[in-house]
């Protein structure tokens, strides 16, 4: 449902939440949840709620929590083909792996883009997965 079809309240709650946020835990904060929800105790306790949650959450990147060591395929030679797909292109790398641009031999042949996920990044074992869904097509616009 797009943010337009929402429930005022829940557009209310949600743009009250990020004006809390940015105002620091304790008085502060505490008069300004009071002052925008004076008159709707349910709006307040939601709203507390969510602060509440915000507060004591320790964000799931934080320090530690991931490895920052870069894993490079820039080293790794590119491949010429993979079962039914010839690797025409490498389209670009990033955090999770390289992407390139490849021509599918059957069951259609057509243009897609095959994404080499970088290891440790999927914890399937199958080292790539076609994304013909939103892969480059050859067309003639």
């Amino acid at each position: 449902m797009p943010k337009s079809e929402l429930p005022a309240e829940s557009l209310t709650l949600e743009r009250l939440f990020q004006e809390a946020t940015r105002l620091q835990a304790g008085q502060e904060r505490n008069a300004f949840v009071e002052q925008a929800c004076a008159g709707n105790p349910a709006l307040r306790q939601r709203l507390e709620e969510l602060l509440q949650a915000h507060d004591s959450s320790t964000g799931f990147l934080s320090a530690g929590a991931i490895s920052a060591a870069p894993i490079s395929v820039e080293e790794l030679p590119i491949p010429t083909s993979i079962g039914r797909y010839d690797i025409l292109e490498k389209l670009g790398e990033g955090g999770f792996g390289v992407v390139y641009r490849a021509q599918q031999r059957e069951p259609v042949q057509r243009v897609v883009a095959l994404k080499f996920i970088k290891p440790g990044m999927d914890s399937r074992s199958f080292p790539f997965h076609p994304a013909a869904a939103c892969g480059r097509r050859s067309s003639s616009r």
